[in-house]
């Protein structure tokens, strides 16, 4: 009969179990290593679309900014338009300046009517929901001061 020899076995067995624990030490630095370089890589991504993204919306919000300013002239054009004509109907004299200052007044509202059209992707919508009743007010307006000074 053989007889084992133990203590060669256990040596062998210890050094194995060494060489795999090196072994899976060595594999669980490569992960974290890995790991990290991919949370920075993710980090680095992550920072640039916040970057791009602060940059888009501070754009929108210049040029919103802008549209409002340039919005809020052509309103005060408008009603100071309107006013002079409401004035100049007053006075039966100066029939010809009221309707010349009607004409104003009309091409006034219809830039306004294409301004707020092809610049309504920039206003909120409840602004765009009040353009849209200044319009029909201003049109109507107008519309009553005509009559008026026609008549």
């Amino acid at each position: 009969m053989m007889q084992w020899d133990w203590n060669a076995f256990l040596s062998a067995l210890g050094g194995t179990a060494v060489a795999a624990s090196a072994v899976g030490a060595l594999f669980m630095l490569l992960v974290k290593y890995r790991l990290r370089l991919a949370e920075e890589r993710f980090k680095t991504d992550l920072s640039t679309v916040a970057a791009e993204r602060q940059t888009r919306f501070s754009y929108l919000h210049q040029k919103q900014a802008e549209l409002i300013a340039t919005l809020y002239e052509k309103l005060v054009a408008i009603h100071q338009t309107l006013n002079l004509v409401a004035a100049l109907r007053e006075m039966s004299a100066y029939e010809q300046a009221a309707r010349n200052s009607l004409e104003t007044g009309k091409q006034s509202i219809f830039d306004l009517m294409h301004f707020i059209k092809t610049n309504k992707l920039y206003f909120p919508p409840t602004l765009c929901d009040r353009l849209d009743q200044i319009e029909l007010l201003n049109l109507q307006r107008m519309v009553w001061m005509e009559e008026q000074i026609t008549a």
